[in-house]
């Protein structure tokens, strides 16, 4: 491949972390605005239901990204073999690693989960949340 195909190969795998990344912190986002409002009105049943497919469908952005990620530090790494010069000059390079992503994403998952059953199951004595 030429330079300017890797620049572009990359380019795009950046953006594909990006929007994966942002998927996940949207759902995350409306899950936690969902539990702040709503936790305490819904049933253990709800709250199971809801929890079991919001972890679902975050599964799906962060298995993505952390692909995307795999990905790129491959194309980072033949990229500098292939082409040292041109990948010196226009992509700085260093470890992709996905752990930190993998860690980050594991723990914000985890804590709005433990932010819902929280919300719901702590109540005041008078039953206010």
């Amino acid at each position: 491949m030429s330079p300017a195909e890797f620049i572009e190969l990359i380019s795009v795998t950046r953006d594909g972390i990006g929007g994966h990344t942002s998927n996940f912190i949207t759902v995350l986002f409306a899950y936690l605005v969902m539990t702040y409002f709503v936790a305490d009105k819904l049933s253990k049943f709800q709250m199971w239901g809801l929890t079991l497919i919001y972890s679902a469908y975050e599964f799906l952005p962060a298995r993505a990204a952390l692909q995307e990620i795999q990905m790129l530090s491959a194309l980072l790494s033949q990229f500098h073999e292939q082409h040292p010069a041109e990948a010196g000059l226009y992509i700085p390079f260093g470890q992709t690693n996905p752990i930190p992503f993998a860690v980050i994403t594991a723990a914000s998952w985890g804590l709005s989960v433990a932010f819902m059953v929280q919300r719901r199951l702590w109540k005041d004595d008078d039953g206010v949340a």
